[in-house]
């Protein structure tokens, strides 16, 4: 597997979430809305069940097209929704309608887990490969290794805005840049 931003989040991160999952519900239902991971196989090893969706086909593709983003699964159906480095690859026009989706596939009192692109850009083995610029809309440019690609950055205070409605259970920057915010559809 090669190094990105998308793959450095701590074990312990994963782990933090799982327990509060585990403290509301024994058993709980997990959605995984991730654009490009295989948490399936993480996850279900710490012996959580997730059910799995094609991020391209349901959220990707509709929001390239500007079309709204409609996951096909059942109002308040899940415990817990992994949606890892996804808001990054969409139209800042499409993420409210994504949070949206979110906050619908939710239980009350359900608990999202989001990662975001960074902020800034590490090298992460000091071979001065990675190039990168920010445009006037925020969005980050970067090659990596050979490999020329987009992502969109959200601002703290960008997150806070497509999560209102949600309690902010924790937003943090991680040391390569990245954010992961834990939130809770209020009851």
């Amino acid at each position: 597997m090669r190094l990105t931003w998308q793959n450095q989040l701590a074990e312990s991160a994963y782990d933090e979430f799982l327990n509060l999952l585990r403290r509301r519900r024994s058993e709980p239902t997990l959605l995984d809305l991730s654009a490009g991971y295989d948490l399936v196989t993480k996850i279900s090893a710490k012996g959580v069940p997730v059910r799995s969706i094609d991020a391209r086909k349901e959220i990707l593709e509709p929001a390239k097209a500007k079309k709204p983003v409609a996951i096909e699964q059942p109002d308040a159906a899940f415990d817990g929704i992994l949606c890892l480095g996804t808001f990054g690859f969409i139209l800042r026009e499409a993420a409210p309608g994504l949070a949206a989706e979110i906050r619908r596939l939710l239980a009350p009192g359900g608990l999202a887990f989001v990662s975001f692109a960074p902020v800034w850009a590490k090298d992460p083995d000091d071979t001065r490969s990675v190039r990168t610029f920010f445009d006037r809309e925020g969005n980050l440019h970067h090659r990596d290794h050979g490999d020329f690609s987009t992502s969109i950055v959200y601002q703290n205070r960008e997150i806070e805005a497509l999560f209102r409605g949600f309690k902010i259970v924790a937003l943090v920057t991680q040391t390569n840049g990245a954010r992961r915010l834990t939130a809770m559809r209020e009851p």
